[in-house]
Parts: C-alpha cells; structure tokens; sequence
C-alpha cells in the first residue's frame, strides 16, 4: 500500500507568524496552493487557508496589514510521513479540514489534501480490482484447457 510520501506535495508555502496577509494572499495568487504553514524557527504553529482567508474577508475583520497569526488556525492536525493511506484517511475522516501538513521528526516535509488520500485509496483499489480479473482470466485458461484436454482424450 502506498504511503503518503508518494502523494504529499512537497511545495509548501512557510511563512512565518508576522508576515502580513497581504503577503499571504500573494503567495497564495501565484500557484495552486490552498493553504500555507505558519513557521516559528521551523516549527509548524499554524495553518492559513484560501477558505480561511474568504470567510474573513467577508466578514470584513481584518485588514492586509495584518500579521497572518492573527487568522491561523492552530492547533494543526498533522499526519506523520509514514502513514498508510488507510491511516491517514482514518484522521481526515474525524476532521473537517482539507490540508493536512505531512511531518517527519516534528518538521513539515509536505501537504496533502483529503481529495489526495481518496483518490489514491480509488486507484489502488482500481489496481487491485484489474489484478483480480488477470488472475481469474488466466485461472479460467487454464480450466478450459484441461476441460478441453479431457474432451479430446
């Protein structure tokens, strides 16, 4: 089964608790991420998403200015990077969220998002399913040809 290494994405947006939203949503606008980690002296204290940052700007309470710790959600769940996908889709089963940071020894190493984990989960068990069919085809051969073997004794 796979892990998460082979899925996580390794692109990661850090930045650290006093930069500004207005650094963020930069961040953010450049590529297709949707969330970025919040860092002090490399430890993960928080996470931002593109939800996050909607729901406030609607609510109008926050100004560009402001330092993103003060819209981070915190405490992260996080997942180890040596989860199976099974695990890891246990976790985000019992949480809401869609982004999850994937750690080794208390550091961010990648994220991965719920759609991640179950489409792997989907191809794997898509593979497993071919797999059973080759086996029954091949299975079936063989029954023919002792059948057929048997006819023509």
């Amino acid at each position: 089964m796979a892990k998460l290494d082979s899925i996580m994405s390794t692109s990661v947006i850090r930045l650290s608790p006093h930069d500004s939203i207005q650094t963020l949503v930069s961040r953010l606008s450049k590529g297709s991420d949707s969330c970025a980690i919040i860092e002090d002296n490399g430890l993960l204290i928080g996470i931002v998403t593109t939800t996050d940052i909607v729901r406030i700007f609607c609510s109008k309470k926050m100004k560009l200015s402001d330092p993103v710790f003060s819209i981070m959600s915190s405490p992260v769940t996080i997942i180890d990077k040596q989860a199976s996908l099974e695990q890891a889709n246990k976790i985000m089963d019992t949480k809401t969220f869609g982004n999850y940071p994937i750690v080794e020894t208390e550091r961010v190493v990648g994220i991965v998002t719920h759609n991640n984990v179950v489409q792997a989960i989907n191809d794997n068990m898509r593979f497993h399913r071919h797999l059973q069919n080759a086996v029954l085809g091949l299975f079936l051969i063989y029954a023919l040809g002792i059948i057929c073997y048997y006819i023509l004794l």
